[in-house]
Order: C-alpha cells, then structure tokens, then sequence
C-alpha cells in the first residue's frame, strides 16, 4: 500500500516536472519566434521597406503577445514585454504599445533593452505628432550602444525637428551620420521657403555626387508646379 502511494506521489511529481518543462519550452519557442520576426522587421525599417516592416512586426506582436497570454508571469516576461510593445507600435497599433513598452520599463535592467523599448516609445509619439515629447524620448537615444537604435533615433529626432519647422537643427542632426541626407532635407526647407535658387545648388551638388534618392522627383514634380520649370530643367538635364 505504502509502496503504492510513493509511485503515485513519484509519478505525480514526474509529470509536474514535464509540464513545467513543456511550458518553458513553448514561452522559449514563443519568445525566439517573436525575437526573429523583430529581426527581420528592424532590418526592414533600416532599409526604409515600411511594409515588409509592417508585416514582420505583425508576426512578432503576435507571437510575443501569445507568450504573454500563456504565461505571464516568468523570466522571460520583460523581453515578452518590450518585444510586444515594439511589435505594436511598428505595426502601427501605439496604443496598445505605450502600456507594453511602460510595463517593460519597469522591469527591465539591461540599458540597451531599455534603448530598444524607449525607440518604439519615441515612434509612437513622433506618429501621434507630440513632437517635444517625442524629441525628449529620442534625442538621447543617438549615443545608444545598439548601432540600429542610434541610426534609427537620428532619423526620427530629424523628422520631428522637420515637424517643428526646425530644418536646420534636423540637418545638423543628419550631418553626424549621413551629409547627403542633411543636404536633401536642407534642399526641401528651401524649396518650401521659396530660396529656389539655394534648393537648386543642393539639388545640383547631391546629383553631382551621384546621390539620388526618393525625395528628388517629388521635388522636382514640386518645382514644375509651383511655374520654377526653368530651374526643374537645369537639375534634372
């Protein structure tokens, strides 16, 4: 009988220890689907591919979001969290993100984690056009020691300057990493001041130096609608 109620209890104790393993094992399969999805998302907005950022962020939201659902309290849950809160918010649902990112604030320790949850925050505000709240979160972020974030902090600390109507203090951001960068974004203030004789010499110095990019037919297009067809033909001859 005694013998009995010990392999009970032993074989009780067995499978207690199964299911813990085969719990662990899906939050770790969960949390590894949803870190390569972020991957692959993050290269995505580097490379400026917003939809093929969109739909990674979308496989990453939901796989993290699973993990969090199953078992949400573990020791993966900080990283469950801030992948959940980047996913959302680069694929374009802020706010179900802010609550996530703010819940991995509180608990994560690791810096370069924090930079990558302050990132999506500092998205989320320059999206919702809270600009000095945005420029707040993200100006610090260009000295992170995640090269990712720090490129991608440069970029939207400018475009929220640009918001400001600070085209200069976006240029010099722009200047650190990328001049050709600067010098487009410097090109499209003076187009839109109408120093069209300024928008032309960038325009002219960044064709000269082979640097063509997306913003250059818009603002061409623009040039011939405002009736500056002249100066349209000589950058684009």
């Amino acid at each position: 009988m005694i013998r009995g109620a010990r392999a009970a209890s032993a074989a009780r104790r067995i499978t207690v220890v199964a299911l813990l393993a085969l719990v662990g094992a899906c939050t770790y399969n969960g949390v590894w689907n949803a870190r390569h999805a972020d991957d692959q998302g993050n290269r995505a907005l580097l490379g400026g591919d917003d939809s093929a950022a969109i739909r990674s962020f979308a496989l990453a939201a939901a796989a993290a979001e699973t993990v969090l659902a199953r078992n949400p309290a573990s020791r993966w849950t900080p990283e469950a969290l801030t992948l959940a809160g980047r996913a959302l918010a680069f694929s374009g649902d802020c706010g179900h993100a802010m609550s996530r990112l703010d819940a991995a604030r509180a608990q994560l320790r690791d810096q370069v984690a924090r930079d990558r949850a302050s990132l999506a925050a500092g998205w989320c505000l320059l999206r919702g056009a809270r600009y000095s709240e945005s420029l707040a979160q993200l100006e610090p972020l260009q000295h992170s020691r995640d090269h990712d974030v720090a490129t991608l902090a440069t970029r939207w600390t400018a475009r929220a300057m640009l918001a400001q109507g600070n085209a200069i203090g976006a240029a010099r951001v722009l200047a650190r990493t990328d001049p050709g960068a600067a010098e487009w974004t410097l090109a499209r203030d003076a187009a839109d001041r109408g120093d069209i004789a300024r928008a032309e010499s960038l325009l002219v110095r960044r064709i000269a130096d082979g640097d063509l990019r997306s913003q250059f037919i818009p603002l061409l297009a623009d040039l011939w609608l405002r009736g500056d067809t002249a100066t349209a033909f000589r950058v684009a001859a």
